[in-house]
């Protein structure tokens, strides 16, 4: 005889949805929520938000619990919206036309919510914070980024507001929290959205390396579990944006100040000691299939990134084709990602996620790989797997980048090579899924008449309808 072990805490905090206040329609919504919407939501990373934090939030800030159900409410409308792509899904179909519009107003009455309680005087921060999330990941799942980029500005202007008043220990406790943590990943992820300094947003601020100055980033020898090396490659990132943000008004200067290269040569050093120390948890065999998705998107997401590193020290194009074997392996490590989510979930025709998964590394490739057969695999599996993660959105990527690669292509040479001169890199896009357009503007860089390398001597532009 052995004594009966405690069962083991949670992390997932499922209250029950008749113990809510509210109409009973409300709380069907609300427990969509808590069986489906938040396990999609925080896709194949381990999180405690999603299905505790913002649950726990819930019971005792309404403009949080209509939020939840708002999210619930649109989940039914997605998986009632008769298989069309996800990209393309809004405004919705008939089926769903009765889940999308109490969506909607569930929507507003947590916006009407909020605002009310921060008028009643100083605001809790995390409170205002989770809040801001969730409006955030709305406006994305609907496909307004606009109006996702507004919601984070009023985020970080709580947060500056916030700073003024607190002391350096309460500042360190928040920045510590998860909540903060999903904050300040969502902003660096609209910094690195193609056109997010003009439609995403406008003001990016880096949360970590802003406020709390630089510090020395500590990568082990070997990570414990994906959840530490994810934190770990948060601060990464951080510092790499921070790098782009301070050389950007050097990219055209003939004469580059000799700290650019110093400084891209320390976050390429990062880079390379996060996978150094990643590798192990890639490689070992795992039961949970989307444990090993995330440790694999993860990987893709710190490929990209020294990918980018080593690009942002020269000019033109033409140097992307020293990537084809990498532009290959995310091709196809992405298609295993899809066919282990398919396996997971074979009914569903589209999925949306608040964190970020294949499409950035695709994206990547359909843009910078020339190699047609690559390049067409990469658009093919965009358009063909539709999913919508934090502000990207796979299909119209797909779009933009068909467009891209047919423009290029036109002036192909008679060996299949695109030259430098025929080549194009993304200004921006703009796009509206409810009205069914993107508008896209690409922009080639060259050398003037004075020998000074120019930025955007040839825009193209167009609009592509559906």
């Amino acid at each position: 005889m052995v004594p009966l072990k405690p069962r083991p805490s949670c992390v997932d905090v499922y209250m029950p949805a008749f113990s809510i206040p509210g109409d009973e329609q409300e709380r069907r919504y609300y427990q969509l929520f808590c069986d489906r919407t938040a396990s999609d939501l925080a896709g194949f990373y381990p999180t405690d938000f999603w299905k505790r934090i913002a649950v726990q939030e819930s019971f005792s800030e309404p403009a949080i619990r209509h939020a939840v159900v708002a999210l619930g409410a649109l989940t039914k409308s997605l998986h009632e919206s008769e298989n069309q792509p996800f990209g393309m899904i809004m405004p919705p179909s008939n089926a769903s036309v009765e889940h999308h519009e109490f969506a909607l107003k569930q929507y507003n009455k947590a916006i009407v919510n909020l605002r009310q309680t921060l008028s009643k005087g100083k605001p809790q921060i995390r409170t205002a914070l989770v809040a801001c999330l969730l409006f955030v990941c709305f406006e994305n799942f609907h496909g307004d980024y606009e109006a996702a980029a507004k919601h984070m500005q009023c985020g970080l202007s709580l947060v500056d507001q916030w700073q003024a008043q607190s002391s350096p220990s309460q500042i360190e406790e928040l920045y510590n929290d998860e909540v903060f943590q999903m904050f300040a990943r969502y902003n660096a992820q609209s910094f690195q959205h193609v056109s997010s300094a003009i439609s995403l947003n406008p003001n990016p601020r880096l949360l970590y390396l802003e406020n709390m100055g630089k510090k020395e980033i500590s990568i082990p020898i070997i990570f414990i579990d994906i959840r530490e090396a994810r934190r770990c490659w948060d601060l990464c990132i951080e510092r790499c944006i921070d790098y782009y943000k301070m050389s950007s008004p050097y990219k055209y200067d003939n004469d580059q100040p000799s700290w650019i290269l110093e400084e891209a040569d320390a976050c390429a050093t990062l880079l390379q000691q996060f996978e150094d120390a990643f590798w192990p948890i890639l490689n070992q065999s795992r039961n949970e299939s989307s444990v090993e998705n995330g440790a694999v998107i993860l990987y893709l997401c710190n490929k990209i990134s020294a990918m980018y590193l080593q690009v942002s020290v020269v000019r033109g194009e033409s140097h992307w084709d020293g990537f084809t074997q990498h532009f290959e392996e995310i091709i196809n490590r992405s298609v295993k990602v899809v066919e282990r989510t398919r396996a997971m979930a074979p009914n569903q025709t589209g999925a949306f996620s608040f964190e970020l998964g294949i499409i950035p590394p695709l994206h990547l490739a359909a843009m910078k790989c020339r190699e047609p057969r690559l390049r067409r695999q990469a658009i093919a599996l965009l358009l063909s797997t539709p999913r919508r993660e934090g502000c990207w959105d796979g299909v119209l990527l797909g779009k933009v980048d068909s467009w891209i690669m047919q423009i290029e292509e036109e002036g192909m040479d008679e060996f299949g090579v695109i030259p430098e001169v025929s080549r194009w890199r993304l200004g921006e896009i703009k796009s509206c899924p409810q009205d069914r357009w993107i508008w896209i503007k690409c922009l080639q860089d060259s050398y003037g008449l004075d020998g000074q390398w120019t930025y955007g001597t040839d825009v193209k532009e167009t609009r592509i309808t559906w």
